[in-house]
């Protein structure tokens, strides 16, 4: 994919992507309804709800420190955003988004999630190996011009 089409698919993913609580409100109402994103399977389904209780546990446990964020902050470009990968069933994502979507907002980020399986064309363009490792961070600045990836 050329730098053209990816920074095109990138404000796209930006415009068009849930915040974090739209995500988490997902994760919740297809929780509740036996369901999860991409595949429909019974295990998939399980990791969905298992995951919804490990979003809820981790929002209710964890602040970050101002100690943890001044480094952060000091990193950061005017106008950053940040673009994650995710799936409802991915037990990493359960256990890694809480953290990113408080630091986001502590900083003053604007944080979009999108679903990796609607979204493998800009997901092929961040593999971590030869994989389509989620929960895939992506930082951006404000003209869309990628900052790092985690």
């Amino acid at each position: 994919m050329d730098p053209n089409q990816r920074k095109e698919l990138l404000i796209k993913a930006m415009a068009e992507g849930m915040s974090y609580a739209e995500y988490t409100a997902l994760n919740k109402q297809l929780a509740k309804e036996g369901k999860t994103t991409g595949s429909q399977n019974e295990a998939y389904v399980n990791y969905t709800k298992l995951g919804a209780a490990r979003l809820k546990r981790w929002e209710k446990m964890y602040t970050p420190t101002e100690e943890f964020l001044q480094p952060l902050a000091t990193r950061m470009h005017r106008g950053e955003q940040w673009l994650v990968f995710s799936e409802t069933w991915c037990g990493d994502a359960a256990h890694n988004l809480p953290f990113i979507a408080k630091w986001a907002e502590a900083l003053g980020i604007e944080l979009r999630v999108i679903l990796r399986d609607e979204n493998l064309d800009l997901m092929d363009g961040f593999l971590t190996g030869d994989r389509r490792s989620i929960p895939k961070l992506v930082r951006l600045s404000s003209d869309f011009q990628i900052l790092s990836t985690w």
